[in-house]
């Protein structure tokens, strides 16, 4: 039989490529063969929110929690409940950092609120720092070039998103950033001819 661990992450797997019954399917083992795995419960968590199922993926957070109350992933995704306001969010991630600096995930979720709690250059900051820190993530990365490109940083943007593309060619950040890019310059050249 497969380790907790191991089930976890074959989930993970699944879920980058958004397969969600098999992420589900693995998950939910990964669970049953270590309920103390709190690796196994962010991935069910997280693969009942690629379902839709937001409610079991709250729930599986809360029931993770109970039993693995230091994991960061689940404290991370905890300290995103949508009952609080985006600098609460903010504030309670910034309190993560503080105990698990070394934890990627943790920054990776920092980062996305940053940008959406309207700390932009903080966002940026922090997601070139985890571009360094994780240069064969095609998810960091895709994500980093969207919000550069949302800032108006185009040229990197465009570093970004073809470095996410080079990595995995279906990267959906990757391919959004992409297309974005590719409409911007569109209408650029239709408002120079006018």
């Amino acid at each position: 039989a497969e380790s907790a661990p191991v089930l976890a992450a074959l989930s993970r797997v699944h879920q980058v490529r958004f397969r969600g019954d098999p992420a589900l399917e693995a998950a939910e083992k990964a669970v049953a063969a270590d309920p103390r795995c709190g690796d196994a419960w962010y991935a069910l968590a997280t693969a009942q929110g690629l379902m839709g199922d937001e409610r079991g993926a709250k729930e599986a957070v809360a029931d993770g929690l109970e039993l693995c109350p230091d994991n960061p992933e689940l404290l991370a995704e905890h300290a995103t409940r949508e009952e609080l306001s985006p600098v609460d969010e903010v504030l309670a991630l910034r309190d993560l950092l503080e105990r698990f600096p070394n934890r990627r995930s943790v920054h990776f979720s920092h980062m996305i609120l940053l940008f959406s709690a309207g700390y932009e250059e903080d966002a940026l900051r922090e997601g070139e720092r985890l571009a360094q820190w994780c240069p064969r993530n095609h998810t960091v990365l895709g994500v980093h070039a969207m919000h550069c490109l949302i800032a108006g940083d185009v040229a990197r943007a465009q570093q970004h998103s073809t470095r996410a593309l080079a990595l995995w060619p279906d990267s959906f950040f990757g391919l959004f950033t992409r297309f974005q890019l590719e409409l911007r310059a569109e209408a650029v050249e239709e408002a120079h001819e006018t």
